[in-house]
C-alpha cells in the first residue's frame, strides 16, 4: 500500500538515535512527501527529526511516522548526489553533463495541475547519429544517472546494430 501524505505532511521511517545521543532527537528516512511541503526535503533523504512529533502508522509492515514539515531540524547531507554527479563525469569524460534538481509544474489537463520534484541528468551527445541532449529523470540522482548511462549504451548498441 501506497500512502501519499496530505499538505505538509512527511511519512519517515525511523533509522535510529542520533550520534549525539540526544534522547529527543532521531534519523529518518523520508519514505514519501506531501503535495504542499516548501523545502528541500525530499523522497530518499536521510534527516534528523523530533522523536516524538507526528503520528506512528504501520504501513506494510513498517514502522513510521507521519510529521509535519517543520518537525525536521535538518537533512543529513550526503544523500548521494556527489557520488552521481561523480559517476556521471567519469561515464562522459568529454561531454557536457549537467545533474539537477527539477521542479516541474503541469499543466491542468496532465496531472490536474500539481508539481512534481526529480533530479534529472543530461548528457550533450553529438555524435554517431545521437540527438543533441539527453536526459534522465528519477526521484534520486543515482537512479537518474544509472537510466542515463544505460539509455546512451542502448542507443549506442542500436547504431552499431545498424550497420
Amino acid at each position: 500500500m501506497k500512502m501519499v501524505p496530505l499538505f505538509d505532511r512527511i511519512i519517515v521511517k525511523r533509522l535510529g538515535q542520533d550520534e549525539t545521543e540526544n534522547e529527543a532527537i532521531v534519523v529518518g528516512k523520508v519514505k514519501s512527501v506531501g503535495e504542499s511541503v516548501k523545502s528541500k526535503v525530499r523522497e530518499g533523504d536521510n534527516v534528523l527529526l523530533i522523536r516524538h512529533a507526528g503520528v506512528e502508522v504501520n504501513i506494510d509492515g513498517e514502522d513510521c511516522q507521519v510529521i509535519r514539515e517543520d518537525d525536521i531540524l535538518g537533512i543529513i547531507a550526503g544523500n548521494g548526489e556527489e557520488n552521481a554527479w561523480q559517476k556521471l563525469k567519469e561515464a562522459f569524460p568529454d561531454k557536457y553533463v549537467c545533474l539537477q534538481f527539477v521542479r516541474m509544474r503541469y499543466s491542468k489537463d496532465i496531472s490536474d495541475g500539481k508539481e512534481a520534484y526529480c533530479w534529472a541528468a543530461y548528457v550533450n551527445y553529438k555524435e554517431k547519429g545521437i540527438e543533441d541532449v539527453l536526459e534522465s529523470r528519477s526521484s534520486t540522482p543515482i537512479d537518474a544517472v544509472n537510466n542515463l548511462i544505460k539509455k546512451v549504451k542502448s542507443l549506442l548498441k542500436a547504431k552499431e546494430d545498424e550497420k
